[in-house]
């Protein structure tokens, strides 16, 4: 049976060639549009994961990080190197450091959202006020493209991810 607008066949049914090189304008420029918006320009936008630690993080901080996102879609921005030292001159004195702020700035920056953020090729490192203060350096960076892409594969290939599990 002959599907309508099936951009594979011909008018006469018969499929087209595979072959990259005889491929239209038209197949490259919509591979194009498709890899341009996996990897949109713009700043990464928080999800509830990542809101959800932040104010974690917050909670136990007496003054709250402008650089932290506050809502679903607020820019995640990487922190400064050494940003560890900043955030325990404002933790609450009842809230224990190792046990619970260390906990909870690795969850924010463990996040997927987070390593994007970071594999941005203008990235920049922010302080807690905000402020970019230094570019996100190329190992970084590499790291940060190669986490994202682990974490892709392996969300596309749950039974592999599983299999690699069991081997350790």
């Amino acid at each position: 049976m002959r599907r309508i607008n099936d951009p594979t066949l011909f008018r006469s049914g018969m499929t087209q060639p595979c072959d990259p090189s005889r491929a239209s304008a038209g197949a490259e420029k919509a591979a194009k549009a498709k890899n341009s918006a996996r990897r949109p320009n713009g700043p990464v936008a928080a999800r509830e994961w990542d809101v959800a630690h932040a104010a974690a993080l917050r909670a136990l901080l007496t003054q709250p990080p402008a650089v932290l996102p506050n809502q679903v879609g607020d820019p995640l921005v990487p922190l400064q190197i050494g940003i560890w030292d900043a955030l325990i001159a404002r933790l609450r004195p009842e809230a224990e450091p190792d046990a619970l702020a260390r906990a909870a700035l690795r969850a924010y920056t463990r996040s997927t959202g987070y390593f994007m953020a970071c594999a941005r090729k203008e990235a920049m490192r922010h302080d807690l006020d905000g402020r970019a203060v230094e570019p996100v350096s190329e190992e970084h960076r590499t790291g940060a493209v190669k986490a994202v892409q682990g974490r892709r594969r392996s969300r596309a290939c749950p039974q592999l991810s599983q299999m690699r599990v069991a081997t350790r």
